[in-house]
């Protein structure tokens, strides 16, 4: 059996986490104090958010601890599994990945088990970003691909990935200490909508401004067909916080105005997702066709300038 593992932060739904038999080694974060652990079931969304907006500071993210990956890896273990593929958020945005090789070398060396593999992939991603690639390779598991082709398409692959995400307020990433001093500034307007995504490198990047959720509908629909790479792209990820209506008014737009008839998941970020991203915010998650930039004429349309930050998000 191959074991799927990832970290809470990835954007999937309980629904996908169940079907594919993924693993998720949860994050925490401190709210007014208090630790909240990476699980959605624990939280209600209005209260949670109503905290999110009334609190000053919101305490840094907690990656897994590598006692927690230890664990998943012993329980797996114990029920047959003897290959894992880990794949964690940008290690240039949290310490997951870190974690994840520790635990790996600390399991494999005080195991007494034979034929155990661990791979650990750096997905270079946030959010729903890396959420695409564990769906997607775990689909490819589901249909008979071997353990050595799992983690070298997911390797060779992660970086095709293409996620971005909007904010309709910013105070959140500012509150985590997310964003540089000047970046600060960028203040909640509701016509006024943060662009986000992650370079190939997997920093987190700031990318500009839209004027409204329609523009980033429409922004999102026409690099979605230029950069659409139709024979891996069989199904889309759109991510939401606290706004369900948003991301089923992006699947109908996609619906209406490409030609993508593929599956299309819709599944709310977590809540350590959610406290870094805010109210309102809205991405989606595809397979580009080239590991080139594939947003570089976005915000062009969108008729805003181009801003990068290298303080990642």
């Amino acid at each position: 059996m191959i074991r799927i593992v990832t970290d809470s932060t990835c954007s999937l739904s309980n629904e996908l986490i169940k079907k594919y038999k993924i693993k998720t080694a949860t994050l925490t974060f401190t709210l007014d104090e208090e630790e909240i652990n990476d699980n959605v079931s624990q939280l209600i969304v209005d209260e949670f958010y109503r905290r999110i907006i009334e609190t000053d500071e919101i305490g840094p993210l907690n990656p897994p601890t590598q006692e927690k990956y230890f664990e998943i890896f012993t329980e797996g273990v114990k029920n047959g599994d003897e290959n894992f593929i880990v794949i964690t958020m940008s290690s240039k945005n949290g310490g997951s990945y870190e974690s994840a090789i520790r635990a790996r070398d600390s399991f494999l060396s005080s195991t007494r088990i034979s034929g155990i593999r661990i791979a650990v992939i750096d997905s270079r991603n946030m959010s729903s970003g890396y959420g695409y690639l564990v769906i997607k390779t775990a689909k490819l598991r589901d249909q008979g691909v071997s353990y050595e082709d799992l983690v070298e398409f997911a390797e060779k692959y992660k970086t095709r990935i293409k996620g971005y995400v909007c904010v309709s307020d910013a105070l959140s990433l500012s509150k985590m200490g997310l964003l540089k001093t000047s970046e600060r500034k960028v203040r909640r307007v509701t016509d006024n909508i943060v662009m986000l995504t992650t370079d190939n490198k997997g920093m987190g990047i700031m990318l500009g401004q839209a004027n409204g959720i329609d523009e980033v509908y429409r922004a999102y629909a026409i690099d979605f067909t230029k950069h659409l790479d139709n024979d891996l792209t069989d199904f889309l990820i759109i991510e939401y916080s606290s706004d369900l209506n948003r991301a089923e008014g992006l699947r109908k737009y996609l619906l209406d105005h490409t030609s993508f008839r593929g599956e299309i998941y819709l599944s709310q970020l977590s809540p350590s997702g959610g406290a870094m991203l805010g109210l309102g915010s809205i991405g989606m998650s595809y397979v580009s066709k080239s590991s080139s930039d594939a947003f570089g004429d976005l915000f062009r349309r969108v008729g805003a300038t181009t801003k990068t930050s290298k303080g990642g998000f």
